[in-house]
């Protein structure tokens, strides 16, 4: 607690009650008012976006970052023994996992407020975008002969284990996101051929239920992972922190999506990207190959477990890519009419 004291000092306060809620979050009570301390995880290298986005924040009034307190020194941060601490209130919150609306218009505000078009460089060219893309198209496809050969295999066996008929089941699944992977691949790379410029917003970068906070007001903690990057990549994150759940509401999720892009409109590649990104199937993947290689020390029920969650969030992903064919076919007939 040495270290907690001397962070605290650095911010005249003398603390009644340090309350260790995380390894790394404090609860601190000085007789009057409560506070949160962190010990972050941050570097030499992520501070400087993570200072970039609280002076962002400040200059240009966004609420839905919750802020920090300047020490004596005026300073966002104190450092002690190599960590980067740094202070907050401590919000009274009330649950949120099944509250996607307000979440979904917070972020589309900062998404668009932060939103930037930027030309391809050199050193960053739409060439080797686009190559990248190609390249992720045959890593699909080889992952999909290669899980076939999987299941093939469990099938094989006389007595197999819980795990493998668990993969042998999801099966059916897997071709059908394989399907819309190459298809979403395809016209992914379609629309971007047609554009010299790409489009970042500043981004959480770790957007899950942990760090979203309703207090009088929505807002959201623990920036240090934001950055400037495609905002779908937010968006993704938050949709699969709360897919894992077996009692969410996967349609709600879907439909209040429309209050995104009211704040933040998405052209036609963009959703294609989201698309792609609700369909990344390495950490399945991971988890059949570290079973067929015997490379795990969890439990059979551990590892049950984590495949079912990963599961439900690419399950949620075919969703999204089936409810997304109906709004773009719907578009296109439109503006055949009209």
């Amino acid at each position: 607690m040495e270290a907690i004291r001397e962070a605290l000092l650095h911010y005249g306060i003398a603390p009644m009650e340090i309350d260790q809620r995380t390894s790394r979050m404090f609860r601190i009570f000085d007789g009057n008012k409560s506070y949160a301390l962190k010990k972050s995880k941050l570097n030499a290298n992520s501070l400087k976006n993570w200072e970039h986005i609280y002076h962002y924040g400040y200059a240009n009034g966004l609420s839905t970052i919750l802020p920090v307190y300047l020490t004596k020194d005026r300073s966002l941060f104190v450092k002690i023994n190599g960590d980067y601490y740094y202070l907050s209130p401590w919000i009274q919150t009330r649950y949120l996992r099944s509250r996607p609306k307000e979440v979904y218009q917070a972020i589309g505000k900062l998404h668009s407020a932060t939103k930037q078009t930027k030309p391809y460089s050199k050193d960053d060219s739409k060439d080797n975008m686009l190559q990248d893309f190609r390249q992720y198209a045959a890593y699909c496809v080889t992952s999909q002969k290669k899980l076939l050969s999987t299941v093939e295999k469990f099938e094989a066996s006389h007595f197999m284990s819980p795990f493998e008929l668990q993969v042998c089941t999801h099966y059916r699944d897997m071709e059908r996101l394989f399907f819309w992977l190459q298809k979403r691949i395809d016209q992914y790379l379609e629309e971007q051929q047609e554009r010299d410029d790409y489009v970042y917003s500043i981004i959480h970068g770790n957007l899950h239920k942990d760090h979203i906070l309703q207090g009088e007001q929505l807002q959201f903690i623990n920036w240090e992972q934001s950055r400037l990057e495609h905002p779908t990549i937010d968006i993704a994150t938050y949709i699969q922190s709360q897919t894992t759940y077996y009692d969410t509401d996967n349609d709600e999720l879907i439909s209040h999506f429309q209050y995104y892009t009211e704040e933040n409109p998405l052209a036609k590649q963009d959703k294609y990207l989201l698309a792609l990104y609700l369909l990344h199937p390495t950490s399945y993947l991971q988890l059949v190959e570290d079973d067929v290689k015997q490379r795990s020390s969890e439990s059979m029920i551990s590892r049950v477990q984590k495949l079912e969650k990963v599961y439900r969030q690419l399950l949620f992903g075919i969703q999204w890519n089936e409810q997304l064919d109906e709004e773009l076919m719907h578009q296109d007939l439109e503006e055949m009419e009209s």
